[in-house]
Protein backbone atom coordinates (compact mmCIF):
# COMPACT_ATOMS: atom_id res chain seq x y z
CA UNK A 1 0.00 0.00 0.00
CA UNK A 2 1.36 3.40 -0.92
CA UNK A 3 1.59 5.94 1.86
CA UNK A 4 -1.25 8.10 0.51
CA UNK A 5 -3.73 5.31 -0.29
CA UNK A 6 -5.36 5.49 3.14
CA UNK A 7 -6.14 9.22 2.79
CA UNK A 8 -7.60 9.35 -0.71
CA UNK A 9 -11.02 8.43 -1.97
CA UNK A 10 -9.83 6.69 -5.10
CA UNK A 11 -8.15 7.59 -8.32
CA UNK A 12 -8.40 11.28 -9.10
CA UNK A 13 -10.21 12.11 -5.86
CA UNK A 14 -8.86 14.60 -3.33
CA UNK A 15 -7.21 13.36 -0.16
CA UNK A 16 -9.01 13.90 3.15
CA UNK A 17 -6.58 16.71 4.00
CA UNK A 18 -7.53 18.44 0.74
CA UNK A 19 -11.19 18.23 1.67
CA UNK A 20 -10.49 19.76 5.08
CA UNK A 21 -8.51 22.58 3.45
CA UNK A 22 -11.37 23.28 1.04
CA UNK A 23 -13.89 23.29 3.89
CA UNK A 24 -11.63 25.49 6.05
CA UNK A 25 -11.37 28.00 3.20
CA UNK A 26 -15.12 27.96 2.54
CA UNK A 27 -15.87 28.58 6.21
CA UNK A 28 -13.32 31.37 6.49
CA UNK A 29 -14.59 33.32 3.47
CA UNK A 30 -18.31 32.90 4.14
CA UNK A 31 -19.31 33.99 7.67
CA UNK A 32 -22.91 32.86 7.16
CA UNK A 33 -21.76 29.36 6.19
CA UNK A 34 -19.47 29.28 9.22
CA UNK A 35 -22.34 30.43 11.43
CA UNK A 36 -24.55 27.62 10.09
CA UNK A 37 -21.89 25.09 11.10
CA UNK A 38 -21.54 26.78 14.49
CA UNK A 39 -25.31 26.49 14.98
CA UNK A 40 -25.30 22.81 14.04
CA UNK A 41 -22.57 22.11 16.59
CA UNK A 42 -24.38 24.27 19.17
CA UNK A 43 -27.61 22.32 18.64
CA UNK A 44 -25.88 18.97 19.13
CA UNK A 45 -24.15 20.17 22.31
CA UNK A 46 -27.37 21.71 23.64
CA UNK A 47 -29.33 18.55 22.85
CA UNK A 48 -26.78 16.60 24.91
CA UNK A 49 -27.48 18.75 27.94
CA UNK A 50 -25.09 21.69 27.81
CA UNK A 51 -26.72 24.93 28.82
CA UNK A 52 -27.00 27.57 26.10
CA UNK A 53 -23.82 29.50 26.91
CA UNK A 54 -21.72 26.36 27.36
CA UNK A 55 -23.01 24.96 24.07
CA UNK A 56 -22.13 28.24 22.35
CA UNK A 57 -18.62 28.19 23.81
CA UNK A 58 -18.18 24.56 22.79
CA UNK A 59 -19.29 25.31 19.24
CA UNK A 60 -16.97 28.31 19.02
CA UNK A 61 -14.07 26.23 20.36
CA UNK A 62 -14.63 23.51 17.78
CA UNK A 63 -14.90 26.05 14.94
CA UNK A 64 -11.63 27.67 16.02
CA UNK A 65 -9.75 24.40 16.58
CA UNK A 66 -10.95 22.52 13.51
CA UNK A 67 -11.35 25.33 10.99
CA UNK A 68 -9.45 28.35 12.38
CA UNK A 69 -12.67 30.39 12.26
CA UNK A 70 -13.66 32.67 15.14
CA UNK A 71 -17.45 32.50 15.27
CA UNK A 72 -17.51 34.59 18.45
CA UNK A 73 -17.04 37.59 16.12
CA UNK A 74 -20.31 36.81 14.31
CA UNK A 75 -22.99 39.41 15.16
CA UNK A 76 -25.34 36.56 16.12
CA UNK A 77 -23.02 35.31 18.85
CA UNK A 78 -24.14 36.48 22.29
CA UNK A 79 -21.01 37.96 23.93
CA UNK A 80 -22.43 37.14 27.36
CA UNK A 81 -21.87 33.49 26.46
CA UNK A 82 -18.10 34.01 26.46
CA UNK A 83 -18.20 33.87 30.25
CA UNK A 84 -19.06 30.61 31.97
CA UNK A 85 -22.38 30.60 33.83
CA UNK A 86 -20.69 30.09 37.23
CA UNK A 87 -18.43 33.10 36.62
CA UNK A 88 -21.46 35.36 35.96
CA UNK A 89 -22.98 34.69 39.41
Amino acid sequence: MKNDEHTSYGSGQPAAADGMAILRTALSVDPDYAWSWHCAVWAAAHDEGLETGAANRAAARLMRAAFDVDTTKNPNFNPAHLVAEKEQQ
